[in-house]
């Protein structure tokens, strides 16, 4: 039996289009105030990606379950595998179930989700399971992590030096504003420029600033 979503409600393969985001940067506008210069010490240092969100290897996860092996166990790869791709990094630890599915019509379940220690509940509602079974599913939160959100905002403005204020690893809701602060440094210019993350559907970040334009 194949598996198709309907397109996940918080979980997308595909990443949305990021707005125009024209932002000027402060001046100076370093923890040290008006007029002093940024200090790198501030910012955590990385190479520049090629990449605004990873894209994880499928080899890394557990192995895919096979057609005819039970519902549960193909769902609850899926939500690991959908979790997985939003947080951008494989964990090695991650685990998921489901309880027994029977893949009727109008049926809901909850599975459970650990990645990187965090407890996700991963719901799924059958909408349809007549040649292909059809349904949504929603989670309680997605993992994003400070590490990919900081080595985006490297490729986003072409710094080695960001930092975001936030923990290694937070739960929020795509498309919707997280408030979490992101700053990059400007080493040639001695600038600072900030923004809030957004995430989109798949996981990458939106860098949203003052001047951000949405169409």
């Amino acid at each position: 039996m194949a598996l198709v979503s309907l397109g996940a409600v918080l979980c997308a393969s595909a990443c949305g289009t990021a707005p125009d985001t024209g932002v000027a940067a402060d001046e100076g506008g370093g923890a040290g105030g008006s007029g002093a210069s940024p200090d790198p010490s501030e910012f955590h240092q990385g190479a520049i990606p090629d990449e605004l969100h990873p894209e994880i290897d499928e080899a890394d996860l557990p192995r895919e379950p096979e057609p005819d092996d039970s519902l549960k166990e193909r769902m609850a790869w899926t939500a690991l595998r959908e979790i997985t791709e939003f947080g951008g990094k494989v964990d090695p630890d991650a685990e998921a179930s489901c309880p027994e599915i029977d893949g009727e019509s109008g049926e809901s379940v909850t599975c459970e989700v650990t990645y990187l220690d965090e407890e996700i509940d991963y719901q799924i509602d059958i909408e349809d399971n007549d040649s292909v079974l059809r349904y949504e599913s929603t989670a309680d939160g997605m993992p994003l992590l400070r590490e990919v959100m900081e080595a985006g905002l490297r490729n986003f403005e072409e710094s080695e030096y960001t930092v975001c204020d936030m923990d290694e690893v937070e739960l929020v809701t795509p498309n919707e504003d997280t408030g979490i602060e992101c700053r990059a440094l400007n080493e040639e210019e001695g600038t600072v420029v900030s923004y809030t993350i957004l995430p989109t559907e798949s996981g990458a970040p939106t860098f949203v600033g003052e001047d951000t334009e949405f169409s």
